[in-house]
């Protein structure tokens, strides 16, 4: 009977030991929409990667590391359910459209806009206005693909303040100038580091986003 008890003891002790354990590692869930804001369509059954790499360090052996993948839905939506990495960088991979240092390790839910054009608003400021002999020169982005910037043209009585709408090819980081008269104009694409204040830096969004330039001109 003592025999059987320890025998029965020992094979719980065992059958115990050799339940498969849980895994504790977290997990988070990647949730978003792609939406194309300038013809609002979404794509359907667009396959999508979550990714994550290591840091770009020449001194560290690069690691890259597949979190997941889906299907967007009739919405465009999407949803990745992923373990912890320790890798620092996350990326959204599809076969039109990638969208980099997104937040890692996190629950996230959000829309990724795509767009190819969006609207550049220009706020024209003086503290005097223009009179009937001046010209201001504005470079404009161009509003479809293989066309050149556009020199728009602003002649006589301008008002202290004036805003100016452009509907304009989407692009993404760009310098536009300004100039008040022709001679300036030409001045400043010969000799751009005299005319620094002449030159504005502008990482443009497209649509639905509406990005403005401030240019005080006189």
């Amino acid at each position: 009977m003592r025999l059987l008890l320890y025998v029965l003891i020992l094979s719980s002790v065992v059958l115990t030991n050799c339940k498969p354990q849980e895994d504790s590692t977290p997990q988070f869930t990647f949730k978003g929409q792609i939406f194309n804001a300038t013809t609002n369509e979404v794509p359907v059954g667009l396959a999508v990667t979550l990714q994550a790499t290591s840091s770009p360090d020449l001194f560290t052996k690069f690691k890259k590391e597949i979190l997941g993948t889906a299907i967007t839905d009739s919405m465009g939506r999407f949803s990745i359910t992923y373990k912890k990495t320790s890798l620092p960088i996350l990326t959204l991979l599809s076969q039109f459209l990638t969208y980099n240092d997104l937040p890692i390790n996190k629950n996230v839910d959000t829309i990724f806009y795509r767009s190819t054009k969006g609207t550049l608003v220009y706020k024209l400021i003086s503290s005097f206005p223009l009179t009937n002999m001046d010209t201001l020169y504005l470079d404009v982005p161009p509003i479809d693909l293989g066309k050149s910037w556009q020199i728009y043209k602003i002649s006589g009585l301008l008002l202290n303040e004036k805003i100016i709408n452009f509907r304009t090819l989407k692009t993404v980081n760009f310098n536009t100038s300004w100039a008040l008269g022709y001679s300036q104009y030409d001045s400043i694409h010969w000799y751009p580091n005299k005319f620094k204040d002449h030159y504005i830096g502008l990482g443009m969004r497209g649509d639905p986003y509406i990005d403005t330039i401030k240019i005080k001109y006189r």
